[in-house]
């Protein structure tokens, strides 16, 4: 069994928001049956945010439906040269802020990949939304119209 320090305890309680002064004030009298329950205690409210946070994300994300990329069907799928369904996988092309573009005919899969790939961003805890061609199109139309602006001269 590990032995909890004090500084594991003001580490996992800084997550929590909780100050570095009350933490070290009662981690230091506490005994170390009791800075390992303090640790347990932070660290289970820690991964409980944490939770909450992915779920608000997944929410918000407006997908059609849940999906994964365990046991999709990459045979419809066609990859740049340079890229393929691991780099995919990996969400690399979030950090590199590079766009993602799925087209082809009905049925070949866009969709469920979208869905999966936002799922899999929601749960990395990085926030994503769906939005089918369509959908998108008609949002900026709708922000477009809104933005018209009518000038008044009179006499």
């Amino acid at each position: 069994m590990s032995v909890i320090t004090v500084q594991d305890i003001i580490e996992t309680g800084r997550q929590s928001s909780l100050t570095g002064t009350v933490l070290a004030e009662w981690a230091e009298r506490g005994t170390p049956k009791q800075r390992e329950y303090l640790h347990g205690m932070l660290t289970a409210e820690h991964e409980s945010r944490q939770a909450s946070r992915r779920q608000r994300l997944l929410s918000a994300a407006r997908l059609p439906a849940l999906k994964s990329l365990s046991g999709f069907d990459y045979s419809s799928v066609k990859f740049p040269e340079d890229y393929g369904r691991e780099a995919l996988a990996s969400l690399e092309f979030i950090n590199q802020a590079e766009d993602l573009v799925l087209y082809g005919d009905v049925g070949t899969g866009k969709t469920h990949l979208a869905s999966a790939l936002v799922a899999a961003a929601c749960r990395e805890g990085i926030p994503a939304r769906f939005f089918t061609t369509s959908s998108l199109v008609m949002q900026l139309r709708r922000a477009k119209g809104s933005l018209n602006i009518n000038f008044g001269v009179s006499g």
